[in-house]
């Protein structure tokens, strides 16, 4: 019996060869296969590091070897809801409260048949409160005289949040020194600065505390809060700082304007370009601007960007200054100047404040 049995499998297996690479099984071979890899999928948020709720987070699913159309995406774990965005692959998600919430992403293998790729995991959260700020200064910071006297108002920014969005203070008080030992506490029912604000800002000195509490904001989606608020030591000017190797600083300038300062709208619409000098220098070196990013903060909490490759002002900065109004912060950033004799190099920038 045993020597029979051993016969019967020398026969089977005799038979039978092993192949791993065949792609269909044939008489006699036994064929093994690799489970295909999983398409990666790619879930990623647009503008923001997280999801917050009453607003629409924009955020983009994408699933490699299938087209935006073949490909949809799914909420779960909390109330909210999700819809296709303006572009292929963009959803916009709204959650109503905060927790752990899941993203599904799904494929359509065939005509009518759906099935998930991958879940992804996400935390909802509050909406962060605005961040007050005043001429550039937010929580804490030190402002010339020159600069707060051309300040018009208190603006919400809105910190972490990069939504559309837009948050205005609705209310301030202002509190600063009036006397030997005297202060004043100053009330504000919008975003500006009253004309009696306005007033005793002329006469701070080096050294004075102003500080700007009890600021309220909103906006279209969201009820009037409190807001950190800001405080303020005056300083002096800025002197003249040197390189390293003893050179004069490079500056930017437009409109005659360098580190800070403010224009009329009419002198904004005036201007054609950015400069780069050194003050006070009269030799032979010349420098001239590269590239430079211009940044237009409205009083309104509306925030654009542009950027330029040269020392000139781009078509769309010159229509966007054109609208500029007063209260309104123009910041010129990231520029970079050269000259015959040094390498391109970033300088400090300038913020203008629109009077």
């Amino acid at each position: 019996m045993r020597g029979s049995l051993i016969i019967f499998c020398v026969l089977v297996f005799g038979h039978c060869s092993w192949g791993q690479d065949s792609p269909a099984s044939t008489a006699g071979t036994i064929t093994i296969m690799k489970p295909a890899a999983k398409p990666a999928v790619d879930v990623s948020l647009d503008k923001m590091p997280l999801l917050y709720t009453v607003v629409d987070n924009l955020i983009t699913v994408t699933v490699p070897g299938f087209t935006p159309r073949q490909v949809r995406a799914s909420l779960s774990g909390v109330r909210g809801s999700i819809r296709e965005g303006d572009k292929p692959s963009e959803y916009l998600v709204k959650v109503q409260h905060q927790g752990t919430c899941y993203i599904s992403a799904e494929v359509e293998r065939s005509p009518g048949q759906w099935k998930v790729m991958d879940v992804k995991e996400y935390w909802a959260t509050r909406l962060p409160p605005p961040i007050a700020s005043f001429m550039g200064v937010e929580g804490e910071g030190s402002l010339t005289p020159a600069k707060l006297q051309a300040g018009r108002g208190v603006m919400a920014k809105r910190g972490l949040y990069k939504g559309p969005l837009k948050h205005v203070v609705t209310s301030f008080d202002l509190s600063l020194k009036t006397g030997p030992g005297m202060y004043q506490t100053l009330p504000s029912t919008n975003n500006r600065l009253t004309p009696d604000m306005m007033q005793h800002l002329k006469d701070v000195k080096k050294g004075d505390i102003i500080i700007f509490e009890n600021v309220k904001a909103k906006s279209p989606k969201t009820p009037i809060e409190k807001i950190p608020g800001i405080t303020i030591t005056v300083g002096k000017e800025p002197e003249q700082e040197l390189e390293e190797d003893g050179r004069q600083q490079v500056v930017a300038s437009f409109m005659k304007v360098e580190g800070e300062g403010a224009l009329t709208p009419g002198r904004l619409k005036a201007a054609q370009g950015l400069m780069a000098k050194m003050p006070n220098y009269v030799g032979p070196l010349k420098y001239m601007v590269t590239s430079f990013d211009l940044t237009v903060d409205a009083l309104d909490g509306t925030v654009k960007t542009f950027s330029s490759t040269s020392n000139r002002l781009t078509p769309e900065m010159r229509q966007y200054l054109k609208g500029a109004k007063r209260g309104d912060i123009v910041i010129f950033k990231n520029v970079k100047a050269m000259s015959p004799e040094t390498p391109i190099e970033q300088i400090p920038g300038i913020t203008i404040t629109v009077k």
